[in-house]
């Protein structure tokens, strides 16, 4: 009697047990603890987000010839402040010193692909698609700007140069959110946490810099990187790209960095800086004069890092 007792008694007890775990599994808690996904290996390109740039397009928009592309045409925004520079000012060059500087380092590197992060409506990799016929791999994450880039190629007939990206690139690999910014598209961003509770939002899957590495189809590349103040946090895990491509000369935004905005730290920067000097890399003004490392803060709004071993 007593044997059967305790055999029931334990049959009751790996029920309960059965159930509470059925509970879990069936019931998760109403406010989980947000997780981030680790990603290692060849898993990680899972996380990068593709867009068919040969997926039928049936917008109709403003698109304007550019001058520094040869006439080719982009599609703009009928309100929004680089859209107005540029329907303003058609008949001169947006950029000229940029534009300069980048044609200089595009001639003597004939083998470099271009690396276009932050594209926006495209400006840069039209100019480069178009006038040099390089392949381009491009991000950019905004919907209706992505709209607008696609037009633009399909008009131009560029498509075939340019993997486009959709995945913003930060120093990790979570969901955020992008800050909407009215009026200049330019000047979406990842947002802070303040932007969060009162600002216009879109929720995005972050990647670093290391996951594009795989769908770069050239071993050597020119860089462009302007990305409203996560430059330095983008280039905190890159250590694999400057590694296995041949990135001669990088051009940056420097605004947000030098002012320390959106969480640009001395530590951030340091690293960053770091990067930059053990692999080589001399900073210039968009003149082409040289910077010296000890004054970044005092540097210009835009610079270009280029290899000791190339030339302008």
């Amino acid at each position: 009697m007593a044997f059967n007792s305790i055999l029931t008694w334990k049959f009751l007890c790996i029920c309960m047990v059965g159930l509470s775990i059925l509970a879990l599994v069936s019931f998760p808690p109403r406010n989980p603890i947000p997780t981030t996904t680790l990603i290692f290996g060849s898993d990680r390109s899972s996380r990068v987000k593709t867009f068919d740039l040969t997926s039928r397009n049936n917008e109709v928009y403003q698109c304007l010839p550019l001058v520094q592309a040869d006439m080719a045409k982009m599609c703009l925004y009928n309100e929004s402040y680089i859209s107005s520079l540029l329907r303003n000012n058609n008949k001169h060059i947006f950029d000229k010193e940029n534009f300069d500087t980048l044609s200089k380092l595009l001639q003597s590197n004939p083998d470099a692909g271009f690396i276009d992060i932050g594209a926006n409506l495209g400006l840069y990799t039209i100019f480069v698609s178009k006038l040099y016929q390089r392949r381009v791999v491009a991000v950019e994450p905004f919907p209706p700007v992505i709209k607008r880039f696609q037009k633009s190629l399909q008009i131009n007939g560029l498509t075939d140069y340019v993997t486009l990206i959709t995945n913003p690139i930060s120093d990790s690999r979570k969901t955020k959110f992008f800050h909407l910014q009215k009026g200049n598209v330019g000047q979406n961003k990842l947002a802070t946490a303040y932007e969060r509770s009162n600002k216009p939002m879109l929720r995005v899957e972050t990647i670093v810099m290391d996951d594009i590495v795989r769908f770069i189809p050239f071993k050597s590349a020119i860089m462009k990187i302007d990305v409203e103040g996560e430059e330095s946090r983008a280039f905190s895990e890159a250590s694999e790209l400057i590694t296995r491509i041949d990135v001669v000369a990088i051009l940056m935004e420097w605004r947000h960095v030098k002012l320390r905005q959106d969480g640009n730290s001395v530590q951030l920067m340091s690293k960053f800086l770091y990067l930059m000097t053990t692999n080589d890399y001399l900073p210039y003004s968009m003149t082409q004069q040289p910077l010296s490392y000890g004054s970044w803060d005092k540097w210009p709004i835009d610079v270009v890092f280029k290899k000791r071993s190339i030339s302008f």
